[in-house]
């Protein structure tokens, strides 16, 4: 009986140490789908706004600072967009009747192209930037045109919101309507893009652009010279600047005329003051002088025999006429724009001015030629 107990005992043991050890008997990973967006987002309204975003505007002025709003709808929530992209451009052709076609490349006078982007479902906002025609990013200055600020929708949940953009317009921004197309306006387009490529669009017409001039004389032109004269002299040139001629800078949206006038060095008189004399001077006139006077003229060149134009006696007259712009784009003080060389001539009569030195100012100025 002892044995038998014994063997039950062993071999309860060997089942025991020759059961296996339990262990993981199931193991898992873990998988994603995605379903593409398939409903196109949807542009709803494009408006245009002053700088301080409460009233819309139709008509815009270069140097100008306003908001532009693009109102966009998307049935899968406004966090699946992911890029918007405005158009706006100069319109001759078909006018303010309707939306035409933007040119075939930008630029700063006639065409310019604004691109929003974010990551979809990110639920945070995007930024705004220039890009040129083939997408390429120009950053947030194009030319004198500026990207200044941003607003974003509040709640990217929702299916609907506004997105808004602030710009200040370039200088050269085409005047519109203008003189060669009196029907001219600015067009602006709106495309949306979501996560899956769908996109949907929208489009304004009829904005117009006011005219712009600024004008500039050489920083190192600025104080000029005709030396030592005699009376009598006939269209004594300009010994400083030493080329003979001042430069001038016109930056403009549109045509234009250049003038000019000559004064006191106060701006007030058509005369030229001996200096340190507030009594002596000589009297500034438009036409052959005489005793006691003098004539200003401008040129365009060095030949001074055809196209002389008489410096107006404290008044402006045309130097420049219907000049074709715009101009390119910059800033006319750092010799942007359009140029010109300002030939001034001296005459003077062959009496009735006292020997000394004479001082007074020129002034150019640009104007709309309409």
């Amino acid at each position: 009986m002892r044995l038998l107990r014994l063997l039950s005992i062993v071999a309860a043991a060997l089942l025991i140490a020759i059961a296996p050890a339990m262990a993981d008997n199931e193991a898992s990973g873990t998988g994603q789908y995605t379903i593409q967006s398939t409903q196109p987002p949807s542009v709803d309204a494009i408006a245009i706004y002053d700088s301080s975003d409460t009233n819309t505007v139709n008509s815009l002025d270069p140097t100008g600072v306003y908001w532009i709003h693009i109102d966009i709808s998307d049935a899968e929530t406004l966090d699946d967009i992911k890029e918007i992209k405005i158009q706006f451009f100069y319109d001759y052709l078909t006018g303010n009747i309707g939306v035409g076609n933007p040119p075939s490349s930008t630029s700063s006078s006639d065409y310019i192209i604004l691109k929003y982007t974010r990551t979809p479902g990110s639920g945070g906002g995007g930024s705004w930037e220039f890009v040129n025609e083939n997408d390429e990013s120009q950053g947030t200055t194009y030319g004198t045109w500026q990207i200044l600020d941003k607003v974003d929708p509040s709640d990217w949940t929702a299916v609907s919101g506004t997105f808004k953009v602030k710009i200040k317009v370039g200088k050269v921004a085409h005047e519109a309507p203008n003189d060669d197309a009196p029907f001219a306006d600015w067009d602006i387009k709106a495309t949306a893009r979501d996560s899956g490529n769908n996109q949907g669009s929208n489009q304004a017409s009829g904005y117009g652009m006011s005219w712009y001039g600024e004008i500039a004389i050489a920083s190192d032109d600025q104080n000029f010279d005709f030396g030592t004269v005699q009376l009598g002299v006939s269209r004594d040139t300009l010994d400083t600047p030493s080329e003979g001629y001042l430069d001038i800078y016109v930056v403009s949206n549109g045509k234009y005329d250049v003038n000019t006038k000559a004064t006191d060095s106060g701006g007030n008189e058509a005369k030229w003051y001996k200096q340190g004399s507030t009594t002596v001077y000589a009297t500034i006139v438009e036409s052959p002088p005489g005793d006691g006077e003098m004539l200003l003229e401008v040129d365009t060149d060095n030949n001074h025999l055809f196209g002389v134009t008489s410096v107006g006696a404290n008044r402006y007259l045309t130097w420049i006429d219907d000049a074709t712009g715009p101009t390119s784009d910059g800033n006319a003080a750092d010799g942007d724009g359009a140029s010109y060389n300002a030939y001034l001539l001296l005459t003077l009569g062959s009496s009735g001015l006292q020997p000394g030195t004479y001082v007074g100012k020129v002034f150019f100025q640009v104007t709309n030629n309409a």
